[in-house]
């Protein structure tokens, strides 16, 4: 009888341990535990024209099979990220031709303050090789869902291409 009574004490202390440590896994609670990176990625596909110009430009092209976005003018495409997450680095992959240069520009827009935006990168890139190349940006910001929305605008010249973005973050 006593070494039932014992099973039965063990078996409860084990379920109630597994309880608990599910508890601090699902919350995230579990101290000294590392963050694993997340990404998100943006497709050409996902940019709109961001001025007229763009968009009544005939060179507007956005190729799905090919990832390619081309046509002299500024495209954007918004961000979702994760609340709380840390964004660590933006890779974008363009083409310059020597016509014009590529710039890209990440926002986080005020939600209840219009016009009050905060630009995470701010970027021109002089580049004419006419070659597919890759840009990558350092950065370090607290995503907060509640208070911004997130953007990301990329403004082509003549010839030029936008191939994707991928961005890197940590936590959540």
């Amino acid at each position: 009888m006593a070494n039932r009574t014992s099973a039965y004490i063990h078996r409860c202390r084990s379920l109630a341990a597994a309880a608990v440590l599910g508890v601090f896994v699902a919350t995230g609670l579990a101290a000294g535990v590392a963050q694993a990176a997340g990404y998100k990625t943006i497709h050409p596909m996902g940019f709109a024209p961001a001025s007229q110009g763009a968009a009544a430009a005939s060179t507007f092209f956005v190729d799905p099979h090919n990832q390619l976005l081309a046509g002299n003018g500024c495209y954007g495409a918004a961000v979702d990220l994760p609340h709380g997450s840390t964004l660590t680095r933006l890779k974008v992959e363009y083409r310059s031709f020597d016509v014009g240069d590529v710039g890209f520009m990440l926002v986080a827009a005020h939600h209840a303050k219009p016009g009050k935006s905060k630009v995470l990168i701010d970027e021109l890139i002089l580049d004419d090789s006419n070659k597919r190349r890759i840009a990558n940006y350092g950065l370090f910001h607290v995503v907060n869902t509640k208070k911004f929305m997130y953007a990301l605008q990329v403004c082509l010249g003549v010839d030029d291409a936008f191939y994707g973005a991928r961005f890197k973050y940590t936590g959540k």
